[in-house]
This record gives structure tokens, C-alpha cells and sequence, in this order.
């Protein structure tokens, strides 16, 4: 598998970070984007997850299990759509053309050039990542600084497990396109959101058993859909 190369951020994108966009947008767009409990019904939006207030804009707050979201957990709850919005608002305050990576970016990231299934070696051990089973009782989020053992060949963390990624490609069951000698075909852009395209998510959660935090791992979703244990991080051509 060959990509070109590329930019990865070492770490997921936090609360802290994901608050600082939308206290830096337009209110009616931040709201659109805000971390939100999945709706019932297509087209509507669901009830916010966190706290806004017109003076002093929008805070963490205690969830519904007694939980307090901390600042340095990876954001959630936040669809394709957001993620995106928050790469375009990062690349343009930056001036770096950020946006999310494509999955065989990702997957590279996270394997090294040996192919390793897990991000530290070819054997699946559930201490090692924020996954279910790392600890005892209910299953939880961490920092993303926690878990220094998922850390790829690379420097990246946090891909064995504590939040999944939502990648640009659309989700297909074969997989992104390869030319004959094995190298990523990658699209002109990423394929604008219709309403009815899924797309690939990788790597594992905290809700999640180990063999989720394989590399290799994909799994489809909707660009509309919230979840609580996926994330984003961001990338860039190099």
C-alpha cells in the first residue's frame, strides 16, 4: 500500500479545540455543529450536548450519566459535516490547507511501513489503548495524552482506541482504489455530501473491544451521524 506524503496530527482533535471553533463562528452555524444527541427524525437536530449561553458562548457540561466532559478528551458527537467545517476553520485561521485524511493516510499512520496490525506490534492487548476492558466498571473516555503505549511507528496516538476517526473517502465494501503497483488512487476532492453517502471511520474506542483497535479496522456511517465514540483528527498534504 503506497500513499503519498502527508501530514498527520499527532493527536485528535479535543473539546477544548472543537469549543474554540464554535465560539469563534457564527452562532447559528456553531449551533448546527455543536456536539448533539443523534435525532430521531432525518433533517432535525438533536438536543445539545453541551451548554450554550448568548453571553459567554458555548462549555462543557455534565452529561446525562453524571459524566463531566473534560477538555482534553477527543471531540464528539460530531458529524462529517462538523469535522469538515472545523478543518476549513483551522486551514483558513492557519493558513495550511488542513482537512480530515483519507483512510490509507490514516491507516499508514497508524501501521508504519511494516503493515503492524496494532499501532506497537502485531499483538492486540486491551491495557495497552482506551478500549472496553482497559479498566474496571464502566467504560470511559481518557485524555488524549493517556495511554502512551498507542502510539504508532510514527509518533500517532490514540488509534488502537478512546475515539474512531471519521475519514474523507465514501465508505465502500471494497475498499479505496489501488493502482496495480499498489498505490492509493485518490480522489480529485472529497466527494460532497449528498444526504445519502456513508463515510469510512477508522480505528478503535473506548467502547469498543481491542480487536477494534486493529488498523485494518473500517466500519461505514453516515455523514449526518453522531456517535459517541468518534472523533476526528486532521491532516494535510506535505
Amino acid at each position: 500500500m503506497g500513499v503519498d506524503a502527508f501530514v498527520i496530527r499527532e493527536h485528535p482533535v479535543t473539546h477544548a479545540e472543537y469549543l474554540a471553533f464554535l465560539n469563534d463562528i457564527d452562532v447559528d452555524e456553531a449551533l448546527k455543529h455543536a456536539p448533539r444527541e443523534r435525532s430521531a427524525r432525518p433533517g432535525e437536530l438533536g438536543a445539545l450536548l453541551v451548554t450554550h449561553d448568548p453571553d459567554t458562548g458555548f462549555s462543557l457540561r455534565v452529561d446525562a450519566e453524571g459524566d463531566t466532559w473534560e477538555p482534553d478528551w477527543p471531540a464528539w458527537m460530531v458529524s462529517w459535516n462538523g469535522a469538515r467545517t472545523y478543518a476549513a476553520w483551522v486551514a483558513s485561521r492557519d493558513g495550511v490547507a488542513w482537512r480530515l485524511p483519507w483512510e490509507l493516510e490514516w491507516e499508514k499512520a497508524a501501521r508504519g511501513v511494516d503493515g503492524r496490525p496494532w499501532p506497537w506490534g502485531r499483538f492486540g492487548d486491551a491495557t495497552f489503548a482506551a478500549v472496553h476492558g482497559t479498566r474496571e466498571g464502566r467504560p470511559r473516555p481518557s485524555a488524549i495524552t493517556d495511554h502512551p503505549v498507542d502510539v504508532s511507528p510514527y509518533g500517532v496516538r490514540g488509534t488502537a482506541g478512546n475515539v474512531c476517526d471519521w475519514t474523507l473517502d465514501v465508505f465502500t465494501e471494497e475498499g479505496p482504489a489501488l493502482t496495480a503497483e499498489g498505490w492509493f488512487v485518490r480522489p480529485p476532492d472529497a466527494v460532497p455530501d449528498d444526504g445519502q453517502l456513508s463515510r469510512c471511520v477508522k480505528g478503535g474506542s473506548w467502547s469498543n473491544p481491542i480487536v477494534h483497535g486493529r488498523g485494518a479496522f473500517r466500519d461505514g456511517r453516515h455523514a449526518g451521524d453522531r456517535r459517541w465514540v468518534i472523533g476526528f483528527r486532521l491532516a494535510r498534504d506535505y
